[in-house]
């Protein structure tokens, strides 16, 4: 006899739309200029954009959005790799 998998459990195309607000709102909030330093690394929003592929039943206009998600999380971290702290902002007050 052999086991049968699991049925992974997905959360709706309607849950998913509220998980891709939040994530493009927090996206604009920094801004297309600007490389905020932020306290979540592009690390952790790129899981959070994972999790959706994995685990909701995505619209095709959905998959575009998390698309554009994973493009601007890649634009983030190379923008961030850029920026460099200058010396003098690494020295200790004496």
């Amino acid at each position: 006899m052999s086991k049968a998998t699991p049925a992974v459990l997905r959360h709706t195309a309607r849950d998913a739309e509220l998980e891709l607000t939040h994530l493009e709102a927090v996206f604009r909030s920094l801004g297309s200029s600007s490389v905020a330093p932020t306290v979540l690394s592009p690390r952790y929003w790129r899981a959070r954009v994972e999790e959706l592929d994995r685990h909701y039943m995505l619209l095709v206009p959905q998959r575009a959005r998390v698309e554009a998600l994973r493009r601007t999380i890649d634009d983030v971290e190379t923008a961030m790799s850029c920026v460099r702290p200058r010396p003098e902002r690494l020295r200790v007050a004496a």
